[in-house]
Parts: C-alpha cells; sequence; structure tokens
C-alpha cells in the first residue's frame, strides 16, 4: 500500500543521503547553470503515530512553506529548514521533480531506511 503513495521514493531517499554516496547518479557540474537551488521544508512522521494515508491527506492541503510546517506541527512531524540545497547535487531524477514543482506544493511521499515518511516542499529557488 505504502508503494502507492510513494512512486518516487527511492528517488527522494537517495537525495538525503550524505553528497557523494551516489555521485554516478547526481546532475554533472557542466549542467549545473541550469538546475536552481532549492530553499526546502521537509516534513518526517513516524507511520507508527501517524498513517500514511492520514499524512498523505494532510500533505495533500499545503499551499505554501507556512502550511508545511503548520501540517507538520500539527501533526507532531519533524521540521527540517534547509536554506539552501544545490541543486546540482541531487539525483536525476529528484532534480527533475523539483524543477517541475510550482513554489509551495509537496513532493509525493517518501520513506527512507529509517522507516519514517517524509515529504519535501519547495520553498523558494535561485
Amino acid at each position: 500500500m505504502l508503494n502507492r503513495l510513494v512512486p518516487a521514493a527511492a528517488v527522494i531517499a537517495a537525495a538525503l543521503a550524505p553528497v557523494g554516496v551516489l555521485a554516478q547518479q547526481y546532475v554533472s557540474q557542466e549542467g549545473a547553470s541550469s538546475v536552481p537551488n532549492y530553499s526546502l521544508v521537509q516534513l518526517s512522521v513516524d507511520p507508527d503515530k501517524v498513517p500514511a494515508e492520514a499524512f498523505k491527506a494532510q500533505v495533500d492541503t499545503i499551499r505554501s512553506c507556512d502550511d508545511a510546517v503548520k501540517v507538520g506541527g500539527a501533526l507532531g512531524a519533524d521540521i527540517t529548514r534547509n536554506a539552501y540545497v544545490r541543486g546540482s547535487q541531487l539525483p536525476i531524477d529528484l532534480a527533475a521533480i523539483l524543477k517541475k514543482l510550482p513554489t509551495g506544493q509537496p513532493t509525493p511521499l517518501f520513506s527512507g531506511k529509517d522507516g519514517q515518511l517524509r515529504v519535501l516542499v519547495i520553498c523558494g529557488r535561485a
């Protein structure tokens, strides 16, 4: 069931890995000038405390970073703000998702090896 909610799980989870771990999948520096940098908010919840369906329903209401912080607070989520994420250091597939995603909109849900459910929201791009 979670796999239906998490179509880009591996792609997005890879973005959370330390830079260089998946270097062969990262955008080359040659194309870096056309890849924006991002300000992101990440919400993370324990699926034992917040079921995936409930998390997705709340995430679907997000239309801004302020919304993301409010939703995260209401759910008891861990809220991580990343003021500067270099687009050139993201996996190619994640960079493509973020490039098309409007500011204030959430990515699809994903989970990491720790089992936490996560979502990213773009607060700004440069």
